[in-house]
């Protein structure tokens, strides 16, 4: 498996990360890869939220369980800014409103610092490319219908369907996401 290069995060589902190391360990090879689930890098990226957060919302925005997390899951996708969108501002000011019961890994930007992020499905072909990908830069768009070498800019990297569209872009604190994103196949 030498195209897993040393110093990345890969982002694959559990029965994936059990296979690649599985197959490192029979080639009794030994490298520098941080494994992460999607989820778990868009809320290392975002923040995390307990049942204080939640409960937060239930009492003062009179919302019921399964919607306060609904709007906890979707407040990781908006900015801090005025979008003049009734739904987007009222999601930008729960935000605002819920900054103390927010947990964030300060930490995580150390982490990722020089690493490469690379988010592969199971069954894309970029899993067998996996030294192709070499950087994520200032601004990332994800895309399943590229054709090679017409992105010159290289800020487009092929993905599967579920993720295409989803941009990231660099921010002062990390990154942020265009969209929301829970899953990908």
């Amino acid at each position: 498996m030498d195209y897993l290069k040393e110093n990345i995060i890969l982002v694959v589902s559990n029965n994936q990360k059990k296979k690649i190391l599985l197959k490192l360990s029979e080639e009794k090879q030994l490298k520098n890869i941080k494994f992460m689930t999607l989820k778990k890098l868009i809320t290392s990226l975002t923040f995390d939220y307990d049942e204080k957060a939640i409960a937060y919302l239930m009492d003062n925005y009179n919302l019921k369980y399964s919607n306060a997390v609904m709007h906890l899951k979707n407040i990781k996708y908006v900015e801090d800014k005025l979008y003049n969108n009734e739904k987007l501002d009222k999601l930008v000011k729960i935000k605002n409103d819920l900054k103390p019961y927010l947990i964030y890994d300060n930490l995580f930007s150390k982490v990722i610092k020089n690493k490469k992020i690379v988010i592969l499905n199971k069954d894309h072909p970029s899993t067998k490319r996996l030294s192709q990908v070499l950087s994520v830069g200032e601004k990332v768009n994800l895309n399943c219908n590229i054709t090679p070498g017409t992105h010159p800019e290289q800020d487009v990297l092929c993905s599967c369907d579920s993720l295409s569209g989803l941009t990231i872009t660099k921010t002062q604190n990390g990154v942020s996401l265009n969209k929301k994103h829970d899953t990908f196949t």
